[in-house]
């Protein structure tokens, strides 16, 4: 089968493997589609020796271990790109969110099995979550919906409050929507010039104002701050929380380094909570979410993406600066 491997630099090969025999609880997948994540950059900028990506997948069940029994051959499923181990004392005491030390494929003993982009990969079986009633596109964009949900619910977003997102790609985008979904009265999104199409699709999705990165923003006040933007973007984003705010942040980028000024924080009973979404969950609530269209998760979708022609196509995929969200397709 063929395998998408990233070599660094944003240099790519495709790769024939054969995958090895199924364990007892394992699922083979045959890929359908497959988004592009903003973590497969970074890996494609910098990895050291070629890596299979790709996690945001949507598949069907090609065939299944004999102790499987929650999917069967036939069944389209999107995976989760981590999950807990139930048998953890964080999973017994209730605290499974904060466990991600279960199964998954998204890791290093998964190496030469195959990743999203690839025409086949081995997943555990319970990553696999059936969906139906979406679209290709849409179903892979589950696993970032749900990484925007995280981000949401750690942000504590009461009805009535003025929500700001900052960075509006694909999980931010999300984001914007689920905090209108959540009773935000008000949503103002923090784009960058020249992405009209992201712009259009944060107003589809709620936004009541649009303002740029670069510009003055010491006027606009906000109950919680949204941050997809890397860390030191965040000590600024201080000033525009209103007593008692919170800023809730999720992303990687820069040296992660930002330093805030802790008597700020004090006087004005702020807090900073961060959002990690593994172990990957949400994942039923998001799809009933995208099935019944309260969010359209096509709007973000805007280029295709092949696994004979990656290399080609990513870097037409790179240099539109409306672009979204790339997917392939098999």
């Amino acid at each position: 089968m063929k395998v998408v491997y990233a070599k660094g630099g944003y240099q790519f090969e495709v790769r024939d493997v054969t995958l090895r025999a199924l364990s007892h609880n394992e699922v083979l997948v045959r890929v359908e589609a497959c988004g592009l994540c903003g973590s497969d950059l970074h890996t494609a900028l910098a990895a050291k020796s070629p890596e299979p990506i790709g996690h945001e997948v949507a598949g069907v069940v090609e065939k299944v271990g004999e102790y499987v029994t929650n999917v069967k051959p036939g069944d389209r499923i999107v995976l989760e790109s981590g999950s807990y181990d139930r048998f953890s004392d964080l999973s017994r005491d209730g605290k499974y969110d904060l466990d991600n030390n279960g199964r998954h494929f998204f890791n290093t003993q998964q190496y030469g099995n195959g990743m999203g982009f690839a025409e086949y990969l081995i997943a555990p079986d319970e990553v696999c979550v059936h969906y139906d009633g979406l679209s290709l596109a849409a179903a892979t964009l589950i696993e970032p919906l749900g990484v925007a949900f995280d981000l949401v619910k750690v942000s504590d977003i009461e009805l009535g409050s003025t929500v700001m997102v900052v960075g509006i790609g694909t999980i931010g985008l999300c984001a914007l929507r689920l905090a209108k979904l959540k009773g935000a009265a008000r949503v103002i999104a923090v784009s960058t010039r020249g992405r009209e199409r992201r712009d259009s699709v944060a107003r589809a999705y709620g936004a009541d104002e649009i303002l740029y990165a670069g510009e003055d923003l010491s006027a606009c006040k906000a109950d919680r701050i949204l941050c997809t933007a890397p860390p030191d973007t965040m000590p600024a984003l201080l000033q525009n929380l209103n007593v008692g705010g919170i800023l809730s942040y999720i992303g990687e980028g820069g040296d992660g380094d930002a330093t805030f000024d802790m008597n700020y924080l004090h006087w004005h009973k702020l807090q900073i909570r961060s959002s990690y979404a593994a172990p990957a969950l949400f994942f039923p609530v998001c799809i009933k979410l995208a099935r019944l269209k309260m969010i359209d998760l096509d709007l973000l979708y805007t280029h295709d993406l092949r696994i004979d022609h990656f290399q080609e196509d990513f870097d037409r995929y790179r240099k539109v600066s409306n672009a979204i969200k790339a997917v392939m397709f098999l």
